[in-house]
């Protein structure tokens, strides 16, 4: 066991993937372990930032005489509840020349990695592995462009910063109100403006006060016998104030001869809607299936865990231009549904290249590129992850269109 590099993965179920990819694990108390690695997992956060009374004793009672709470820095904390699995992670870790971070590839991820190393004290040479999906062919190519962990050192500040700032505000803000109003008001950096925003609109709704108004339609019949229906507009619009004002209008054209002053009519192209980012899935998911974000992006993670989908957190709605060739097998890929067969067959592959800045662009892609189907094509979905990758996979499929 000794001299192994250290695989940490955020969940169990990703360090799976990645032994199925690398082959040749063994299971052991707590880890994973073949000829060539050491491979164990968190399971989410294992640390977190300590609490105020940590800090200060007299930080542990709800007043308003010790606010606002300052710490000079911030300490860490293991969580009881999975105290057994740091400990694992720590002695493995303190034992192994190299750790390969391989925790979700993302801001989240960094920090539950990194927080890790702070509370175990392990100061090891670290490589980050960067998986966008849980393929075992994608698992292999990362393991292939591993980079030191310096490379990621942003993102780790800023999940820091976001994290501290979480303290800071949940925490003065929670027991200010809280204490102010004599019950609990949880307040924090994100969800205090979101409610004020559902609490400013809903005030809208309430405040609004329907008028009525009157439209005016006609049938009309052309000399060759065709017949449309067409709708009146005035200087100032579609909409009449008074039954007065229709009626009036209606008088006037009555059975009345009519021309055609002008008449346009052209063909109209129209683009494929751009490939998903988490939000514009869970946009799209609400408007037709009615799922709430949190539904979207449980059914999105269990896609990615499943191996799927690449991953669902992204706020990108670009690929990079070294996915590009690997379009065409994935088409391919999606092919082998009855229900995708049609659709893969007919899509013209050209559309979607190096030019087309609409799909390809590598400045737009930050963290992650777009949602993308896998490889990796389910026999069989229910509920909504069923509805989930059908979106996923229209709107990729539609980009060859």
């Amino acid at each position: 066991m000794a001299g192994k590099p250290l695989i940490i993965a955020e969940k169990p179920s990703a360090a799976m993937a990645i032994a199925q990819a690398l082959g040749g694990f063994q299971r052991r108390d707590g880890y994973l372990e073949s000829a060539e690695y050491l491979l164990s997992w968190a399971i989410g956060h294992l640390v977190e930032l300590l609490p105020p009374e940590a800090y200060d004793p007299r930080w542990k009672r709800w007043t308003m005489e010790t606010l606002p709470i300052l710490p000079e820095g911030f300490g860490l904390h293991v969580l009881p509840k999975t105290r057994s699995q740091f400990r694992t992670l720590a002695r493995l870790g303190k034992q192994a020349p190299l750790l390969v971070n391989a925790c979700d590839a993302g801001r989240e991820g960094e920090l539950i990695f990194r927080y890790i190393c702070a509370a175990a004290g392990l100061e090891k040479p670290v490589m980050r592995l960067w998986v966008s999906a849980l393929t075992p062919a994608a698992i292999r190519a990362a393991f292939a462009e591993m980079k030191p962990q310096e490379h990621y050192d942003r993102l780790y500040r800023s999940a820091r910063c976001r994290a501290e700032g979480d303290w800071l505000v949940g925490i003065n803000a929670t027991r200010a109100f809280t204490v102010k109003f004599g019950e609990l008001l949880s307040a924090g950096r994100v969800q205090t403006p979101t409610l004020a925003m559902v609490v400013r609109r809903e005030r809208e709704i309430e405040s609004f006060r329907p008028e009525p108004y009157w439209e005016v339609f006609a049938a009309f019949r052309t000399p060759d016998g065709r017949e449309y229906t067409g709708k009146w507009f005035g200087p100032d619009g579609d909409r009449l104030s008074s039954a007065d004002a229709a009626e009036a209008v209606v008088r006037r054209v009555r059975r009345q001869a009519g021309w055609v002053e002008a008449s346009d009519e052209r063909p109209v192209a129209e683009r494929p809607p751009q490939l998903f980012d988490l939000t514009s899935l869970q946009r799209e998911a609400n408007r037709r299936y009615g799922l709430t974000a949190a539904a979207t992006l449980k059914a999105a993670q269990a896609l990615y865990e499943a191996k799927h989908i690449t991953y669902p957190r992204t706020d990108s709605r670009y690929l990079s231009r070294a996915l590009v060739p690997q379009l065409p097998a994935l088409v391919r890929a999606l092919s082998a549904r009855s229900d995708l067969a049609a659709l893969a067959a007919g899509a013209d592959l050209s559309r979607v290249g190096f030019g087309n800045r609409r799909v390809v662009d590598d400045a737009k892609v930050t963290d992650h590129h777009a949602i993308l189907p896998t490889s990796e094509v389910p026999r069989s979905l229910t509920g909504a992850e069923a509805k989930i990758y059908d979106l996923i996979v229209r709107r990729f499929l539609a980009q060859f269109y």
